[in-house]
């Protein structure tokens, strides 16, 4: 093949307009009249196309597989427990520390910054639940001071 029709197809290959016939012909050709990089890269080409896989290469593929191969871990009773365990507890905790809606006392405060009448009413009630049951703790406080006189005056006459 003549230089200069081997350069016009090398051309027309790196514009992608050569057909595969055209091609074919390049590759076989002598690329000595071509530039190095262009030369290198139909060797190249040339190489890859005569590379073939040996009759045994599947076989050695499957018999490197077989001893890289590790065994499939089994589900055990005794962990598939531990981890229903687990989720119970994590699912748990998230109900249990959900946070509650503060918007009653949001919605209180904000009434009370407007109304210092209802703000006075509220803290008389709240006064009123606290005192009532003080008054309850008292009584109930009398008859164990009788009782702890009473063992006072039995130690003394002993």
């Amino acid at each position: 093949m003549e230089a200069k029709n081997q350069s016009e197809l090398v051309k027309k290959y790196w514009k992608g307009e050569s057909s595969v016939e055209e091609e074919k012909e390049l590759l076989k050709s002598n690329l000595s009249h071509l530039e190095v990089k262009e030369s290198t890269h139909f060797q190249q080409i040339r190489d890859f196309s005569k590379m073939s896989l040996g009759a045994d290469f599947e076989a050695e593929l499957m018999a490197k597989i077989k001893q890289e191969s590790t065994p499939v871990r089994q589900l055990h009773p005794r962990m598939l427990l531990r981890v229903a365990a687990a989720v119970l507890v994590c699912v748990s905790m998230y109900f249990l520390y959900q946070p509650l809606e503060q918007t009653t006392e949001e919605t209180q405060l904000a009434a009370l910054e407007e109304d210092p009448e209802k703000a006075f009413e509220i803290t008389k009630q709240a006064l009123l639940l606290v005192s009532a049951k003080l008054n309850k703790a008292s009584k109930v406080a009398l008859p164990l001071d009788k009782f702890e006189e009473t063992q006072t005056k039995i130690k003394d006459r002993n």
